[in-house]
């Protein structure tokens, strides 16, 4: 038995409508108005607005209203996503910006720090 794919016979036969075309509007308002008949005090929102009218209503206990509430939310708001960015700009850093230490051995630089030191050390104590 295979699995998924087309598979003759399968799906919606081509120029049948759709769900939301069998009823125009004007029918659907007369379906409406038949219900109101039927059930009294019948919700006359979509079912979007009956969810809004509960998570908004203080009156409700609180697990009943955060449960319409997170029902309606993927309707209210977009959900968030993982985007990939791409990119053609290749940026260019500067390499002599980098602060780094000068070419030179570690011995090479006690030394130069200590002339650089006894220098600051015998300008400090000459008075002039």
């Amino acid at each position: 038995m295979s699995h998924g794919g087309k598979r003759p016979g399968s799906g919606r036969r081509k120029g049948s409508e759709s769900i939301r075309r069998k009823l125009t509007p004007d029918q659907m308002a007369k379906v409406s108005e038949a219900v109101k008949g039927v059930i009294p005090n019948a919700f006359e929102g979509d079912a979007y607005a009956l969810l809004a009218s509960v998570y908004k209503n203080p009156d409700l206990d609180l697990p009943l209203r955060m449960k319409a509430a997170e029902t309606a939310i993927g309707y209210e708001r977009p959900k968030l996503s993982a985007v990939e960015m791409k990119a053609d700009v290749v940026a260019q850093v500067e390499t002599n910006t980098v602060d780094r230490p000068p070419a030179e051995t570690r011995e090479e630089w006690l030394a130069r720090r200590r002339r650089e030191a006894a220098s600051l050390g015998s300008a400090a104590r000459a008075p002039n």
